[in-house]
């Protein structure tokens, strides 16, 4: 069954459907039965709704265990897996980004329009690992990247250098940096403090909260989270009601190690 959903603002304006399938389902058929009520909506929905090029922007299909979304503001749009359904004020910032920025609503296309690179700081290795991840962003066909460098050549300042790319041009909200030792930590934290952009010369930690992440959790103004891998994995196993990914997310959040 399908039905749509809306937006909590006050006009109440459906911007999706959700595809519910019974528990077990493999969701990787079924996305055109949801395209399809995008597309086909009554037309009292389709007064209150809305769309883009014609149909619903947002495109769920969920079996209670997995969760794929579909947003129609991205250049490309599919489906993809998602952690967890994003909240409504969640979906009501996407719709204020696409009004704000049509151009580039998504940061799945920010990310194809990096502004240039500045070299003058970088290592050769660390050049090719920028672009390196960038081109994998750009053309989305992997969820994930992998950086090998060797040890002293630059991973932690080429990991800071890349996270100031995204967080100010590439529209990601939050990136989380994992490390296996608490020095670690430390060292990573004192790198962003120390970090200095290339736009202005200002210090990364003047534009973006950076933090630890601790027992009790984190700010929601916080833009770079530094924790253990094994602190992060229990925290996550302990939460019983996932919040929804941040751009680091739309989609998503990126671990930098």
């Amino acid at each position: 069954m399908a039905a749509p959903t809306t937006c909590s603002t006050s006009t109440k304006r459906a911007v999706g459907v959700i595809e519910a399938k019974p528990e077990g389902t493999t969701l990787s058929g079924v996305e055109w039965q949801s395209a399809m009520y995008a597309d086909g909506l009554p037309e009292d929905v389709r007064r209150r709704a809305l769309t883009k090029d014609g149909r619903l922007p947002f495109v769920f299909e969920a079996s209670g265990s997995e969760t794929h979304f579909t947003n129609g503001f991205d250049p490309d749009p599919r489906a993809r897996r998602i952690f967890s359904f994003p909240k409504p004020e969640t979906l009501a910032r996407m719709l204020r980004d696409a009004e704000v920025t049509p151009d580039l609503p998504t940061w799945r296309s920010k990310v194809r329009h990096l502004p240039e690179l500045d070299t003058e700081p970088l290592r050769p290795a660390q050049i090719t690992a920028i672009n390196g991840i960038e081109q994998s962003l750009r053309e989305q066909r992997f969820d994930r990247s992998l950086v090998q460098m060797a040890t002293g050549a630059g991973k932690t300042y080429t990991a800071v250098t890349q996270s100031y790319r995204l967080l100010r041009h590439g529209g990601f909200n939050r990136v989380l940096f994992l490390v296996d030792r608490n020095n670690l930590a430390d060292q990573t934290l004192a790198e962003f403090q120390n970090y200095r952009t290339p736009d202005d010369g200002r210090r990364f930690t003047e534009i973006y909260n950076v933090a630890k992440l601790t027992s009790a959790g984190m700010l929601g103004s916080t833009n770079v989270v530094i924790s253990r891998s094994s602190g992060c994995s229990r925290r996550c196993a302990t939460r019983t009601s996932p919040s929804p990914m941040t751009r680091a997310s739309t989609t998503s959040c990126r671990s930098l190690r």
